[in-house]
């Protein structure tokens, strides 16, 4: 029970001090956020001296550089087989836009 209190006392402060927004909802919104990661998991436990919180997940989304990457390969390829294609010849073959294949 004590260790409780304590915790309550500390959560209080940090609020107090603004470097929590408000103690008792992280679990919730933690959750919240990740609901858009469907393989993730989020557990945690009570350590004694605070909380151990673990993340876990399986990749399931491409990042914004892969996918440039994967479409900056396909244009390469593409000049590669044909050195004077033109960007709009690119740009149509792979459905992007010119500015894109400019980038």
């Amino acid at each position: 029970m004590e260790n409780k209190q304590k915790n309550k006392q500390i959560a209080e402060a940090f609020y107090l001090t603004k470097d929590i927004e408000k103690y008792g909802s992280g679990f919730t919104r933690v959750r919240r956020e990740i609901a858009a990661y469907p393989t993730m998991k989020f557990q945690y436990r009570n350590a004694g001296y605070g909380f151990f919180a673990e993340f876990n997940y399986e990749r399931q989304k491409i990042s914004l550089e892969e996918k440039s990457s994967e479409k900056s390969s396909e244009i390469f390829s593409l000049i590669a087989g044909e050195p004077h294609i033109t960007i709009v010849s690119i740009a149509r073959q792979l459905n992007i836009s010119t500015r894109m294949v400019e980038k």
